[in-house]
């Protein structure tokens, strides 16, 4: 009888039967420091836990959109695109997050080419790709403008919008035609885009996170233009732009050309980190 009553004590207080007890968490790249542990997300997995509930802040950040191409041709008519930066993937801290004991599934969004990034998420929780230039402008962060005249006619596409909570708008400057101009630079999740020239908006800091050390989802750069911090990619000049950085978020830059046709840079790909105290899991 009194081990019989033992147990039953022990499941009052969450150990037993009856659930509760501290969470077991399996999955992604363990890290930590003195605080929390984190569990990093590259690429699609799950994440797994067991025996209780966990809190949990969620950094959740989609793929970037891609940069916009470029050509200059005259014959037989006059062709002109010249290519904005691509927007940063949406990027949103879930914070203190319940997640019951359950396998949730891991999506990493890839980085857009010529095209938006596809969409993280965690469970539930989800952010949008940002902005692919001129194809898909609008997502997480917004995409820079993009001018285009083909056979005479103006189809220039005006800088995308981002998700509030998530991103902001590209930048709509250019500058120049038939000179090589300068194209918007993408949203960053940061800080709006600069609304002067073709550089990307700056990412969110998460240098105080272990496995992070610095910025996220930086927008790209126009053509001509410098990629914001957080993996955007600098645009290009007579060449392709530059492509965002892996597990950023970054957008590709655009580019320009004096003649012929260039690529605008792909997205950089997304990722997801899952923090939580150590406290809550026995240290």
């Amino acid at each position: 009888m009194p081990i019989i009553g033992s147990r039953a004590s022990s499941s009052a207080r969450g150990y037993g039967l009856f659930g509760g007890g501290a969470p077991v968490v399996t999955g992604g790249a363990l890290t930590s420091d003195t605080t929390y542990y984190y569990r990093t997300f590259t690429a699609t997995g799950t994440l797994t836990i067991t025996t209780g509930t966990l809190v949990a802040d969620l950094l959740v950040v989609s793929g970037g959109g891609s940069g916009g191409n470029a050509q200059y041709t005259t014959s037989p008519f006059t062709n002109l695109v010249v290519g904005g930066g691509g927007g940063a993937g949406g990027l949103t801290l879930f914070s203190s997050s319940s997640l019951a004991p359950n396998a949730y599934t891991v999506t990493v969004g890839a980085g857009g080419s010529n095209a938006q990034g596809t969409s993280s998420s965690i469970g539930s929780y989800s952010t949008t790709g940002g902005g692919g230039s001129y194809a898909s402008p609008n997502g997480g962060s917004g995409a820079g403008r993009t001018q285009r005249y083909f056979n005479g006619s103006d189809l220039s596409v005006a800088a995308g919008t981002g998700i509030s909570g998530q991103g902001f708008a590209g930048s709509d400057y250019f500058s120049g035609v038939y000179n090589g101009g300068i194209a918007g630079g993408g949203g960053g999740a940061g800080a709006a885009a600069t609304g002067s020239s073709g550089t990307g908006g700056i990412g969110a800091n998460y240098s105080s996170w272990t496995p992070i050390g610095g910025y996220l989802a930086g927008g790209g750069g126009g053509a001509k233009g410098t990629g914001g911090s957080g993996g955007g990619a600098n645009g290009g000049n007579g060449s392709d732009g530059g492509a965002g950085s892996a597990n950023t978020g970054g957008g590709g830059g655009g580019t320009t050309v004096t003649s012929g046709n260039a690529n605008g840079g792909t997205g950089g790909s997304g990722i997801i980190v899952v923090r939580y105290t150590r406290a809550q899991v026995g240290g």
